[in-house]
């Protein structure tokens, strides 16, 4: 065989993975890349295809897959797409602080028992008091503490972000770079994805109930109280649904 040729991929999330030296990394966006199908099994954008076909068991073999899990709808639509691909998906929760700590970790337990997937606890302790809102660097931390506590060393990595947040950490740039990093990191072992990146909460909520993902289940309050607060950015999201 002749020395693989570098191609570009682009599926129907704004997502492309370059392909070289046997090995496929992931960076985000290019207005020139191919537009690939969604899968139709998931509604989804298929992701990482070889050619583009039509089942889950044809897109590609199954890969080890870690899910920064927050026990959210994010984090959980994210760890019911991969399970249907039928990838190797474990979780990687991380206590840093939050206000929610209490709530979010029991959400992720009777997450995580539903799919029944092993889940990894990571804790760090700063000593600040964070509160609702945006946090600053929050989602590059995360990455950084699975790749570190997580010791993650290939396949996927996933983070559950969405479109119309409006924060930086959340869009198709930071996903890019962060991407790179990360890549680079694992000198191209492990691959940032983010399946619905592209897509907004309320697209994310017709995934969820079209493939009967318990959402009782998750929990959405960045003040962490129950009943939750009603006010924050999350509680605003999942109560527009």
């Amino acid at each position: 065989m002749g020395a693989a040729r570098s191609t570009v991929i682009q599926p129907a999330y704004g997502v492309r993975g370059r392909r070289g030296k046997g090995r496929v990394s992931v960076v985000w966006g290019s207005k020139n890349a191919t537009t690939m199908p969604r899968c139709p099994r998931c509604r989804v954008g298929a992701m990482l295809l070889k050619k583009p076909l039509a089942s889950h068991t044809e897109m590609v073999q199954a890969m080890n897959v870690t899910i920064l899990m927050s026990g959210g709808i994010d984090s959980t639509a994210c760890a019911h797409y991969f399970l249907k691909r039928g990838d190797n998906v474990t979780g990687v929760f991380v206590d840093y602080g939050q206000k929610a700590i209490e709530q979010e970790r029991n959400a992720v337990k009777l997450v995580s028992r539903h799919f029944n997937l092993s889940v990894l606890t990571l804790t760090f302790s700063s000593g600040t008091q964070y509160t609702s809102g945006e946090i600053v660097g929050r989602n590059a931390f995360l990455v950084f503490s699975a790749l570190m506590g997580g010791q993650i060393r290939d396949g996927i990595l996933c983070l559950g972000v969405h479109a119309g947040t409006g924060y930086y950490d959340c869009g198709l740039q930071f996903i890019e770079r962060m991407a790179d990093i990360v890549d680079s990191y694992s000198n191209g072992t492990v691959q940032l994805l983010c399946p619905f990146v592209s897509q907004d909460k309320a697209f994310i909520y017709s995934y969820v109930q079209e493939h009967n993902i318990p959402l009782h289940l998750t929990y959405s309050c960045e003040e962490g109280t129950v009943p939750t607060c009603g006010k924050c950015l999350s509680c605003m999201d999942r109560n527009a649904l």
